[in-house]
């Protein structure tokens, strides 16, 4: 795909910085960068007369900035759209992190259990009714495991659908309001919160007010979940509410409002929602690490029940020559 890397995107910002017109700066970047062919379309567009905002459909980081520059400057808007990508970019590569030993423990499970009840299993079915031992409570077992591998498989491919559905479809903010009915969103609330925390903080350091980030993010079609967050907040400030109340609104999580308290006591909100975001860091790992532990446990269980009950099958043949 022909694309303009997000550095250069950065650049291009240093230059309007500098030089302040959009296209000199433009044609700057195209003789410094004459092999990126993005660049040249884009200044040849703008030469005909079109709008930045609709020139810029190329790829995912230009169309979030075309969104953004309809709010703020151009500016303004590259440095927080690459931003927020380094910052998307980070929170991946540390959930990856944490959770590849346990992703890769699933699979090798699954896989294990796939072999044993498909192809171990099977044949070790035919070798004990070619026999006339007692082995009704082993067979029993056997299917019981069958059984639950089977399940296992149904639930992770109804979850995949699922998450399909709602990426695909962009379901998350109705997910949301449905959990939300029931009381059951207290998880969906910290994470919501959370990713509103990391988008305020980049748009508040990069000079934007309360007013002007919530109004931006509660169209942002990236994230719902943080959209439709925004949306209340915005929301009740514009009903004339005051900053304290807005907090309370109840799609936030209660721990964001117990800190932002004391935030707006010293009087600096910024510091307020990097201390959340830094307890929520902290809890997300404590979450982990207990749902690893868990998890690990039901998997060495299930590994374990096969290598007995492997065992005990192998073991009939000597048991059948003691007999003998």
């Amino acid at each position: 795909m022909n694309k303009m890397d997000d550095y250069k995107w950065l650049m291009l910002a240093k230059l309007i910085e500098r030089y302040g017109s959009i296209k000199d700066s433009l044609l700057m970047l195209e003789k410094m960068y004459p092999k990126t062919k993005r660049i040249k379309e884009i200044n040849q567009k703008l030469a005909k007369g079109d709008l930045l905002k609709d020139i810029l459909k190329n790829d995912r980081f230009e169309k979030q900035l075309s969104f953004y520059i309809q709010y703020i400057d151009i500016m303004q808007a590259i440095r927080i759209n690459y931003q927020k990508n380094r910052q998307n970019e980070k929170l991946m590569k540390n959930l990856v992190e944490k959770l590849a030993y346990q992703i890769i423990l699933l699979i090798s499970s699954i896989a294990l259990l796939v072999l044993f009840t498909e192809i171990v299993l099977p044949n070790m079915m035919i070798s004990l009714d070619l026999t006339n031992q007692k082995t009704d409570s082993i067979i029993v077992t056997f299917k019981i495991i069958n059984l639950t591998k089977d399940m296992v498989l149904l639930v992770l491919l109804a979850l995949s659908v699922l998450s399909i559905y709602i990426k695909v479809f962009r379901k998350e903010a109705h997910i949301w309001l449905l959990f939300h009915k029931i009381g059951k969103d207290r998880i969906i609330k910290m994470i919501a919160t959370y990713y509103l925390v990391n988008d305020l903080t980049v748009f508040l350091e990069n000079g934007l007010s309360l007013h002007q980030s919530l109004d931006i993010l509660r169209f942002n079609r990236n994230n719902r979940l943080t959209a439709l967050l925004a949306h209340h907040f915005n929301e009740a400030l514009l009903k004339g509410s005051d900053f304290e109340a807005s907090l309370d609104i109840e799609y936030f999580d209660d721990e964001f409002h117990s800190i932002c308290l004391y935030g707006l006591k010293d009087n600096d909100f910024i510091s307020a929602i990097k201390d959340y975001k830094q307890i929520s860091d902290f809890k997300f790992e404590q979450f982990i690490k207990k749902m690893s532990v868990i998890f690990q446990a039901v998997c060495y269980i299930f590994v374990a029940v096969i290598i007995v009950l492997a065992y005990q099958v192998l073991l009939m043949p000597l048991e059948m020559l003691q007999e003998f």
